[in-house]
């Protein structure tokens, strides 16, 4: 059954919890398909991918790909253009997956098409069982360049909603998330998740309230629209931007094996996202992409195996 509701548990990692998901419509598939190629690579394939439109949801059949139908909006299936009204509409659709996820009772590992896994992120988010909440940021200075979570006054910088690592108790934040964005639909998901989320926050108000939380570079949220949630900032060294990945180059001079490589931060839109990931050799193409099978001239590629 290709339903959210049938593929949770069926693929969720039973160990963790854990469940992986994106989304795409038919313009993006190959993103989506790309997502779910790297995961299944590194061994992780407890993920599933929702279709924003009826033909994306029949390749994704075809291919054998865990996929439901998502969204409560007609978006079509084109580009949806940043800060559109469809863009805005698509993240209220992305905010009620997270909740339909946490209501089964999985941890949440949300992320938009564009953000691949390079590496597995599950010895990371061991290393934090009583964190709650874990996001990226847009931050793109010298950031955490130890392999652990970012400093308490990095969660100043905007946090970005392309990976968003969720635990069940989640799910009364989320619900409140959802809410506002169906009351004001002209706002942006993400800027209303960093204003809500960081309400009353401070880097020395959480020192003072747990410092031991502190020391583990946590904090709890202090909004009075739902209950305190513990609150971590992922290292931009390990779930790198466009920007800490292929310009300051943050893995390599930290020594450290990226896990996320989302594709913020890279001019040109989809096309520029598509060569940047192959310039990194973490885009799926098929065969023929570099072989066409009616005889047209391909690439040349070299095997750097012996």
């Amino acid at each position: 059954e290709r339903t959210l509701a049938a593929l949770v548990p069926r693929y969720k990692h039973q160990q963790t919890g854990l469940f992986f998901v994106t989304f795409t419509n038919k313009d993006r598939l190959d993103f989506g398909l790309t997502w779910a190629y790297q995961l299944c690579r590194l061994g992780l394939p407890h993920y599933a991918i929702g279709a924003m439109d009826r033909e994306t949801l029949q390749a994704g059949a075809e291919r054998g790909v865990p996929m439901f139908q998502m969204g409560e909006h007609d978006l079509g299936a084109t580009d949806f253009g940043w800060n559109t009204p469809r863009f805005k509409l698509m993240g209220q659709d992305k905010v009620q997956l997270l909740i339909d996820i946490l209501r089964l009772n999985a941890t949440a590992v949300l992320c938009d098409a564009d953000a691949v896994f390079v590496n597995s992120p599950l010895p990371f988010f061991a290393r934090y069982p009583e964190a709650d909440l874990l996001v990226p940021t847009d931050f793109t200075a010298l950031g955490a360049m130890d392999g652990g979570l970012e400093e308490l006054s990095v969660s100043y910088h905007v946090m970005n909603i392309g990976v968003v690592f969720a635990r069940p108790v989640v799910l009364p934040f989320a619900v409140a998330w959802n809410e506002f964005l169906k009351a004001h639909p002209e706002r942006w998901d993400q800027v209303v998740f960093n204003e809500m989320i960081k309400q009353g926050y401070s880097a020395q108000s959480a020192i003072l309230n747990d410092p031991a939380l502190a020391a583990r570079r946590l904090w709890r949220s202090q909004s009075p629209k739902f209950p305190p949630i513990v609150v971590g900032v992922l290292p931009i060294a390990l779930f790198c931007s466009g920007h800490t990945w292929s310009v300051s180059k943050l893995p390599e001079r930290a020594k450290l094996a990226p896990i996320v490589y989302h594709t913020a931060f890279v001019f040109a839109g989809g096309s520029g996202k598509r060569h940047r990931m192959r310039e990194h050799k973490v885009w799926y193409d098929t065969p023929d992409y570099y072989a066409p099978a009616n005889g047209e001239i391909g690439f040349l590629t070299l095997d750097d195996a012996e």
